[in-house]
């Protein structure tokens, strides 16, 4: 299975299907791959670029560069995860400035309701991990040990220095030879 191009997966991530400068980053939205286009979009124009590039007027390439083989396999998942993510990370920085702040005041322990916040908040970094993750897989092939090739072929037999086949320490000692 060929390599994906990360420029199409970073694309997928923010449901860049058209190329150009003054991208705007979408901060909610459905991906609708069939039209190539996202539905009910909630944007800020240019930041895409911005964040990008460090300039607005930069052109930021969309799926449309790539030739459909090189996109990533599941766009919706792709873009939902990271977005999941990125949401996620967004508002532990803001409870958490909320809750230092309070801190700082000496009014944490008497603020109920940011107490409450914090508290409920705890299957949240368990969730950005794991849409992390999910989007880190499919950005990236899990192909990271390159004398193994493909994953399907961990298991394959090699002859050990003493001679014998041993299917046991293969992706350890591949992963020695790559570091």
């Amino acid at each position: 299975m060929p390599r994906r191009s990360a420029k199409a997966a970073l694309a997928a991530m923010e449901g860049r299907f058209d190329s150009g400068p003054y991208a705007a980053i979408t901060l909610i939205g459905q991906p609708n791959v069939a039209q190539r286009r996202i539905d009910n979009p909630l944007q800020v124009p240019g930041m895409l670029s911005f964040l990008a590039f460090g300039a607005f007027h930069m052109s930021v390439p969309g799926l449309e560069q790539f030739p459909p083989d090189r996109w990533p396999d599941n766009i919706e998942l792709l873009y939902y995860a990271f977005h999941i993510m990125v949401g996620l990370g967004t508002l532990f920085i803001a409870v958490m400035a909320v809750a230092a702040g309070l801190y700082w005041r000496g009014a944490l322990l008497s603020a109920r309701p940011v107490l409450w916040v914090l508290m409920l908040a705890f299957p949240f970094p368990y969730i950005a991990n794991t849409t992390g993750w999910m989007t880190a897989h499919a950005l990236f092939e899990i192909s990271t040990l390159p004398a193994l090739g493909s994953c399907g072929s961990v298991a394959r037999t090699t002859t050990s220095p003493a001679g014998t086949d041993s299917k046991v320490g293969n992706v350890a000692r591949a992963s020695l030879m790559t570091s």
